[in-house]
């Protein structure tokens, strides 16, 4: 059944909408229920299991998430069917600290039941909206309504961090998660909106075991980059989750310089999109992979040297620069590396392991946080300790696999070390001249009219 023009107008309009009042939500919900579990009284277990568990869950409910949407007979019911039930979960999560002892057991298995729901929304999510949005317009669409959700989760995020900050119980933390509920159903109400599409007979892309067995004895490249993202993704996240007991509870910052604090990672993140995109372009994806993944470990070893939020604001400068180089080049190395004939079932396959490693590294580093309460290494606390281990473990990844990764095309045989000077030192430096220049030259420009403005 082909679409109506006009239809599929008024669905792009309203999915904008959703996506901004979704991203408001996420902002609200995703940055702060960790801290929420912190008021709980989360051990560094619990809140390893606070960061793994729902994803794990997720990942078990993927393999049967399309069998389940077809039992709704429709894209749109599966999605806001799911969604919505996901949503109302938050009201039994608000009431916690009010009704139960324990509470943050409780808030774990609402987590978890949820994340069944919202994955298989998002699997219909997905299918619908690719239905929906015209393929030659895709890139710049989803570009737009990316960018414009990403200033709705900024705004979001620094008002639940000062409002928090004024008060500093559980009454605030309710009202910061029932104001994400609304954004969440006013999202819903313009998902309802848009036009539904058939369920047609795709072709299966799920996650195969014999499949990638398969894969590693005939695309050793491929098998080699997922092995090293699964590791990475376990180093990465067995520190990760643990920054923000870190900052909110060892440094004791409070909720709007932590709200801050992610407004400037969001920032820079954003900025550093460009950059990368262009080196990427110019040294091929592996290099830049690389340079980053070298640099990623040094996040974790900043941590042992804060203990102040100027050191905390460079700490997060960095790691954002960092961080979303090796993203946008594991992306498109990712759609490189696999095997073009049957790349949607590649692709499940490094997203499943990928997500293994990411959701076993919180539960090991809240185990390890736990252990190393008791057993101290020198003068470092429990959480100093766990990020020099996951930048040892970081480092040793990105050494031990940078040749077993190989480039594809552009930038094959150029010296790592030279594009490493450049992407890291030279062309940083000469961006930020630029832009200084730039700076210089826009306010020169305004001065001048300004003082025009006077004379007339």
């Amino acid at each position: 059944m082909k679409l109506k023009q006009k239809d599929i107008k008024k669905s792009l309009k309203y999915s904008v909408l959703d996506g901004v009042n979704d991203a408001a939500k996420n902002g609200i919900t995703d940055n702060y229920k960790i801290p929420f579990a912190l008021a709980l009284g989360a051990s560094n277990e619990m809140v390893g299991l606070l960061s793994s568990l729902p994803d794990l869950f997720g990942i078990i409910v993927q393999a049967f998430s399309k069998k389940i949407i077809k039992k709704f007979g429709s894209k749109k019911a599966a999605c806001n069917i799911n969604l919505m039930i996901s949503r109302l979960f938050w009201i039994p999560m608000i009431l916690i600290p009010f009704l139960f002892q324990n509470g943050v057991w409780w808030f774990l298995l609402f987590l978890c039941i949820q994340g069944i729901f919202t994955q298989i929304a998002n699997t219909a999510w997905f299918s619908w909206i690719a239905d929906i949005v015209p393929q030659k317009i895709r890139g710049t669409y989803f570009g737009k309504r990316n960018m414009i959700s990403n200033v709705a989760a900024f705004f979001a995020t620094l008002w639940a961090g000062w409002f928090l900050g004024i008060m500093n119980n559980f009454y605030g933390f309710a009202i910061i998660f029932a104001v994400s509920m609304i954004f969440g159903f006013l999202s819903s109400y313009y998902l309802n909106k848009m036009v539904d599409t058939p369920i047609k007979a795709h072709p299966k892309v799920t996650f195969s075991f014999k499949h990638f067995i398969h894969g590693i004895n005939h695309h050793s490249n491929y098998s080699n980059f997922v092995l090293f993202k699964t590791l990475m993704a376990f180093a990465i996240q067995l520190a990760s989750p643990f920054w923000i007991v870190y900052v909110l509870r060892d440094m004791n910052i409070g909720y709007e310089w932590y709200a801050i604090s992610l407004a400037v990672y969001f920032v820079v993140d954003t900025l550093s999109q460009r950059y990368w995109g262009r080196m990427t372009d110019r040294f091929g994806d592996r290099k830049i992979m690389f340079v980053c993944a070298l640099l990623v470990p040094f996040g974790a070893l900043i941590m042992l040297f804060i203990n102040s939020i100027p050191m905390l604001m460079i700490e997060r400068v960095l790691s954002a620069f960092v961080f979303a180089g090796f993203n946008i080049a594991s992306f498109n190395y990712l759609l490189n590396v696999s095997p073009s004939d049957d790349s949607p079932t590649f692709i499940a396959n490094y997203r499943f392991f990928a997500g293994i490693g990411s959701s076993m590294g919180p539960i090991v580093g809240g185990v390890l946080a736990t252990f190393l309460v008791t057993s101290p290494f020198f003068t470092l606390s429990a959480l100093q300790t766990l990020f020099l281990i996951a930048f040892a473990l970081r480092m040793t990844i990105a050494i031990g696999m940078i040749n077993r990764v190989h480039s594809i095309g552009k930038g094959k045989y150029l010296k790592f070390r030279n594009v490493f000077i450049k992407t890291v030192v030279f062309y940083p430096m000469l961006s930020i001249k630029h832009d200084m220049n730039y700076i210089i030259h826009s306010i020169s420009k305004a001065e001048d009219k300004f003082k025009k403005g006077l004379i007339h």
